[in-house]
C-alpha cells in the first residue's frame, strides 16, 4: 500500500453522520504530537464513503493516498496524515494498523478480533444518543479511560500506555470464532449427506478464459444437471487468465453457481475440494495434475478432450502417456475419452491398472434442429481459436487459393486467440481482405449460420468438434480435412459434409464448390446419434458406478506414497504463500467466505451479504432498475445485468408501488447483489433518486425494467471511464420495435468513433435526451447536485443538465443498450396527445436555462425536426379540438423562443411553412398543410 514498515499506523475510522464534506473533530497533528516517538507514527483517516475530508477550515493538509507524489513528500518531512477513504478494502487498514480511533462505529466489533488497542472518541455522545442511540454500553467491553469526550482528553490519552485487551467483546460477539469459519461454512452447504441428485458437479480446467470444446461441454452439462438435478456447479481453475489478452472469459452463465482459481483463491479451492463428497471431472490433465493432490477417495473422472493419437505418438502431449503408465496422475476412477475408436485406440498402450478405468463418452450438446434458409451468398464460416493447435493459418492457404481460382467465395473467422494479430499482417499482404474476414468471437450461433452456408474447419487435430454438431442443428454442412480420430464419426463423408485429404487446398477448394449437394435429411439423421439425452443416460450410469467403486489400486504399490504427494502439493499447488505476512493470509480466508457464502442456502441468503460487507467488498457498479407493473419484463432485464462480464455489480430493483407482485420475481433469482426496495408510487425520476441514495458503488447505471443491456456493456463504459478519468461515459443505443420487429439506432451519427466529446464543442450530443446508455461517477453526480426532476420527460431535463456541467463526456462506438420500443401506448414516452405534448415543452422551458447561448438555436430546431415532427405525422388522428390546441402549444413556444429560429437549421421547408403559419396566427393554412403532410405519411 506504499506506507513504509518501520512506521506505526493509527486509524480514524467513525460512523457515519452526513452526507458531503466532513472535517476532523479533534486536531491529528496535536494527536500525534501527543506520542511519545511522534516521528514513528502515521495517521490515516478512513470516513465513509457518502462523506469527504473537508480541509478548508484548517492549516494543515492530510493527502489523498492515490498520491504517491504527495504522500512521498509527507512522509519525507514527517508530515504523516493520508486519507484512505476512497480505498475499498477496510479490512486491509485493519489488519495493518496497529490502533483503532472510532466513535461508535460497528467496525470496533471486527476490529476486536485482533487484539490491539480501540480508543473510542465520542464528541458528541449527548446528541448522538439521543437521536440515535447504540445498542450495548461500551464501557462493558472497552477500558473506560479509553472512551473520551475531549479533544484535550484525548490528547492526554495517546501519551498514555493503551490497553489491547478485547477479549470481553470477543467472546461476548464472536463465541464461535476459532479460525475454522470457512470449513464452517463448506460444512454448512451441505455437501457430505446431500443425496445424488443434488450433489454439486466441480469441473477442474487450467483457465477461466479459453474459449473451446472444453467451455461448451462444461456449459452443455451444468445446464443438463442444474435444471434436471438441482445441482450445484463450480468451475475451478488454476489461473483466471491465459496469457493471451485476445481470449476471453467465457464462464458466465446463469447454470454455473460458482468460479474460482488458486491463483487468487487458493484457500478456497483447497477447502470445496477437501470437503466435496459430489463429482470432480478434470477436463485437462495439466488442471488434475495440479489438483489432484485434494481428491483422494473422492468421486473423481479425468477426461481427456483432445485426439488420442497425439497421446499416443507424443505429437502435442508429449508427457502425458507416460505420466498415466508411470501413476503420476492419481486419485481418479474413470479415465474417459471421447469416442470407442479412441478408446480401442488408446487402451493397448496403457497399464492393465489404467485399462480398467477406462472407458468413453461421446460429446454431446443441447441443440433444437432449427434449419435455416441457404444463404444466396457463397459464405463460409470457421469457428474457434485463432491458435497454432487449430492450424489455422491454413485459412490463408485456402484463401490465396480462392483467389488463385477467381471464385467468389468469401470465409467469414469467428474467433479470437494468439495469432490474431499475424492472421490479420497475412491478410494484408496477401490481399485476401475480399475474401478473409476477422469477425472476432460471436457467442450468437444462429446469427453466423443465418450468413453462411457451411462451416470449415482447418484443425490437424481435434477432440470432439462440437460446433460441428451446432453447424448441423441449423442444417449447415461441414468440410473439413480428415486429420484426427473422430472425423469420420460425425462427418458422413459426401452425405453432411466432406473429409478433405490432409493439407490439400486444391480439394478443400472443390468440396466447397459442391457444398450444395448435401441433402438436408442426411444431416437431420446425423445429429440424431448425438441426441443429449441418449448421452446423458451414459453419464448418469457412469456417476451412479463410481459411486460405491473403489478406486483400481496400481500393481507393485506405485501409487505415491504420502510423502511424494507432499512434495507435489508443495510444487504443483504452491499452496504456501510465499513472503506473504500473516495479514494477508487473514484477508485470503476472508475472500474464500465471501466466495462460498454466495452458495448458502435461500435462508441465509441475509447472511451473504454480511459476509460480503465484512469481507470489505464494495460493489463497483450499481444498477439501479425502477419498477411499475413490470413483471413481465423486469426478469429480462435482471438477467441482461446479471450476465454481464463484471462480477462487482450491485443491482437496485425498486418498486415503486406496483399492484403486481415484483417483489416475487427478484426473489426467484436469488442472488445476493440484488438489493429490492418498495416504495409509494412517486414516478420514475424521483425511483431513481431514492435508488441514488441507496447505491453504494463507484459508478451508476440506470436501466429501464423493460429494456436490456447488451452483454459486457458495463465493462466497456467503465473501463474507458476509468482508463480517461471520466465523471461521464455514453454508449450507442438499438431500438427494438417488439410489433414490427424492426431494429434501428439512436442517433449513432454520434456515435460514429470512440473519442472524449469536450464541452467547448459540445453542440449534436444534446440531441441524445436518454439517461440509459450511459455509466455516471456517483460522487460526480452528488457533488453537482444533479438529480432526476418529477417531471414527465426527466431524461431530457437530467441530461441537458450532464451536458452544461460536464467537461468531458466519454463516447464509445459500441451498443450498449437495447431500448425495446413499445406500440401499446403504455410508455408515456410513446404516448401521442395535447397534454403529452404540454409535457415535452415543460420540459424545454426547464432546460432552456442550463443551455449555453449557442445550442439554443439548435435546440428550437431539434422542437421543430423532433417533437413538432412526431405530432405533425399523427395529426390525422387527432379530434378538431386536439388539433386546435396542438397549434396553440407551438404558438406559445414560438412567442417564447422564437428569436431563435435559423431557416438554415429547420431541415424541411414544409415544417419551416408550419412554424411561419403559427407566428402569423394563421390556423387556417397550418391546418391544410399538417394534414396534408400527415395523410401522406403511412400510419
Amino acid at each position: 500500500m506504499g506506507l513504509p514498515l518501520d512506521k506505526k499506523i493509527i486509524l480514524y475510522a467513525p460512523t457515519f453522520r452526513e452526507r458531503g464534506k466532513v472535517s476532523l473533530p479533534f486536531n491529528p497533528i496535536k494527536l500525534i504530537e501527543s506520542l511519545h516517538n511522534p516521528d514513528e507514527f502515521i495517521f490515516i483517516v478512513k470516513l465513509h464513503y457518502l462523506s469527504w475530508l473537508d480541509q478548508s477550515i484548517h492549516n494543515y493538509k492530510i493527502v489523498d493516498y492515490t498520491n504517491y507524489s504527495e504522500i512521498f513528500d509527507s512522509l519525507l518531512n514527517n508530515y504523516n496524515m493520508i486519507d484512505y477513504t476512497n480505498y475499498s478494502e477496510i479490512s486491509d487498514l485493519m489488519l495493518i494498523s496497529d490502533m483503532l480511533i472510532s466513535d461508535y462505529s460497528s467496525l470496533i466489533l471486527d476490529y476486536s478480533i485482533l487484539n490491539k488497542p480501540i480508543v473510542l472518541f465520542q464528541y458528541d455522545k449527548e446528541e448522538y444518543f439521543k437521536n440515535r442511540g447504540v445498542y450495548f454500553d461500551f464501557k462493558d467491553f472497552i477500558p473506560s479511560k479509553q472512551i473520551v469526550q475531549k479533544k484535550e482528553e484525548l490528547y492526554k490519552l495517546m501519551s498514555s500506555e493503551l490497553e489491547n485487551d478485547n477479549s470481553k467483546m470477543k467472546e461476548f460477539f464472536y463465541p464461535y470464532e476459532n479460525g475454522n469459519s470457512t470449513k464452517k461454512i463448506v460444512k454448512a452447504l451441505d455437501f457430505d449427506d446431500s443425496p445424488r441428485r443434488s450433489k454439486e458437479i466441480i469441473f477442474l480446467v487450467n483457465e477461466l478464459n479459453q474459449v473451446g470444446g472444453v467451455h461448451s461441454f462444461i456449459l452443455n452439462m451444468a445446464k443438463y444437471y442444474k435444471i434436471k438435478y438441482n445441482s450445484k456447479i463450480f468451475v475451478m481453475a488454476i489461473k483466471e487468465f491465459h496469457h493471451d489478452e485476445n481470449l476471453v472469459k467465457i464462464f458466465e452463465s446463469e447454470y454455473i453457481d460458482f468460479t474460482l482459481c488458486t491463483q487468487t483463491n487458493t484457500y478456497a479451492c483447497k477447502t470445496i475440494l477437501s470437503n466435496t463428497n459430489g463429482y470432480v471431472i478434470s477436463l485437462q490433465f495439466s488442471a488434475h495434475l495440479h489438483f489432484q493432490n485434494f481428491l483422494k477417495d473422492k468421486n473423481s473422472i479425468l477426461m481427456f478432450h483432445g485426439d488420442v493419437k497425439d497421446i499416443i505418438s507424443k505429437n502435442i502431449y508429449q508427457w502425458h502417456l507416460d505420466s498415466l503408465n508411470s501413476y503420476k496422475f492419481y486419485n481418479y476412477k474413470k479415465l474417459i475419452v471421447l469416442s470407442e475408436k479412441q478408446e480401442d485406440l488408446l487402451k493397448h498402450h496403457l497399464n492393465m491398472d489404467i485399462q480398467k478405468k477406462l472407458t468413453s463418452i461421446t460429446n454431446s450438446i443441447e441443440l433444437d434442429y432449427t434449419p435455416l434458409k441457404q444463404s444466396p451468398e457463397t459464405n463460409f464460416a470457421y469457428i474457434g481459436r485463432l491458435s497454432k493447435d487449430k492450424n489455422v493459418m491454413a485459412l490463408i492457404d485456402i484463401g490465396k487459393e480462392i483467389k488463385k481460382q477467381n471464385l467468389d467465395f468469401k470465409i467469414n473467422i469467428y474467433g479470437t486467440g494468439n495469432l490474431l494479430n499475424k492472421i490479420k499482417n497475412e491478410i494484408k499482404n496477401n490481399e485476401l481482405e475480399n475474401i478473409l474476414f476477422l469477425r472476432g468471437y460471436e457467442e450468437d450461433k444462429e446469427k453466423i449460420f443465418k450468413n453462411n452456408r457451411a462451416l470449415i474447419l482447418v484443425s490437424k487435430t481435434e477432440g470432439f468438434p462440437l460446433v460441428i454438431l451446432e453447424a448441423y442443428s441449423y442444417n449447415k454442412p461441414v468440410i473439413l480435412f480428415n486429420s484426427f480420430t473422430s472425423a469420420s464419426d460425425i462427418v458422413n463423408d459426401y452425405k453432411t459434409g466432406f473429409l478433405v485429404n490432409p493439407y490439400d487446398y486444391s480439394e478443400f477448394i472443390e468440396k466447397m464448390k459442391k457444398v450444395n449437394e448435401i441433402k438436408e435429411e442426411n444431416i437431420k439423421k446425423q445429429l440424431e446419434k448425438f441426441n443429449n439425452e441418449k448421452i446423458f443416460k451414459k453419464w448418469n450410469s457412469l456417476l451412479s458406478q463410481i459411486e460405491n467403486e473403489i478406486e483400481v489400486k496400481p500393481r507393485n504399490n506405485k501409487h505415491p506414497s504420502k510423502s511424494k504427494a507432499e512434495t507435489v502439493q508443495k510444487s504443483n499447488l504452491k499452496l504456501k504463500n510465499k513472503g506473504k505476512n500473516r495479514g494477508k493470509t487473514k484477508i485470503t480466508k476472508r475472500k474464500a467466505i465471501n466466495y462460498l457464502s454466495k452458495h448458502l442456502p435461500r435462508s441465509t441468503k441475509k447472511l451473504k451479504s454480511i459476509v460480503y460487507k465484512l469481507q470489505g467488498k464494495k460493489p463497483f457498479i450499481s444498477v439501479i432498475i425502477p419498477c411499475y407493473n413490470s413483471t413481465e419484463t423486469v426478469k429480462d432485464a435482471i438477467k441482461s445485468v446479471l450476465r454481464q462480464k463484471r462480477k462487482n455489480i450491485e443491482i437496485i430493483v425498486i418498486d415503486d408501488g406496483s399492484e403486481d407482485r415484483v417483489e416475487d420475481i427478484v426473489k426467484r433469482f436469488n442472488s445476493f447483489k440484488i438489493k429490492y426496495y418498495f416504495k409509494e408510487h412517486s414516478g420514475l425520476g424521483m425511483t431513481r433518486n431514492y435508488g441514488i441514495e441507496k447505491a453504494i458503488g463507484k459508478y451508476l447505471f440506470f436501466l429501464d425494467s423493460d429494456d436490456e443491456i447488451t452483454k459486457n456493456s458495463l465493462n466497456a463504459l467503465v473501463k474507458f471511464a476509468e482508463h480517461k478519468k471520466l465523471d461521464v461515459v455514453s454508449g450507442l443505443t438499438k431500438r427494438y420495435h417488439k410489433k414490427t420487429q424492426n431494429e434501428d439506432l439512436w442517433f449513432p451519427s454520434l456515435y460514429n468513433k470512440k473519442h472524449i466529446d469536450d464541452i467547448k464543442t459540445r453542440l449534436n450530443l444534446y440531441n441524445d435526451t436518454l439517461s440509459t446508455n450511459k455509466i455516471y461517477r456517483k460522487d460526480y453526480l452528488i457533488d453537482n447536485n444533479i438529480l432526476f426532476k418529477n417531471n414527465l420527460y426527466e431524461d431530457k431535463i437530467f441530461t441537458t443538465e450532464i451536458y452544461t456541467k460536464t467537461e468531458k463526456i466519454g463516447i464509445l462506438n459500441q451498443i450498449v443498450y437495447i431500448w425495446n420500443v413499445r406500440e401499446d401506448n403504455s410508455s408515456i414516452t410513446t404516448s401521442i396527445n395535447p397534454e403529452n405534448f404540454k409535457e415535452r415543452i415543460k420540459s424545454i422551458n426547464t432546460c432552456w436555462d442550463y443551455l449555453p447561448e449557442y445550442r439554443k438555436p439548435y435546440t428550437f430546431s431539434f422542437f421543430m425536426n423532433h417533437d413538432m415532427r412526431i405530432y405533425i405525422n399523427k395529426f390525422k388522428f387527432f379530434t378538431e379540438e386536439e388539433k386546435k390546441e396542438i397549434f396553440e402549444i407551438i404558438k406559445e413556444f414560438c412567442n417564447k423562443y422564437g428569436e431563435y429560429l435559423y431557416p438554415m437549421f429547420t431541415g424541411s421547408k414544409i415544417r419551416l411553412k408550419l412554424i411561419q403559419c403559427v407566428i402569423d396566427d394563421n390556423y387556417e393554412d397550418f391546418l391544410k398543410i399538417a394534414n396534408i403532410k400527415s395523410n401522406n405519411i403511412n400510419s
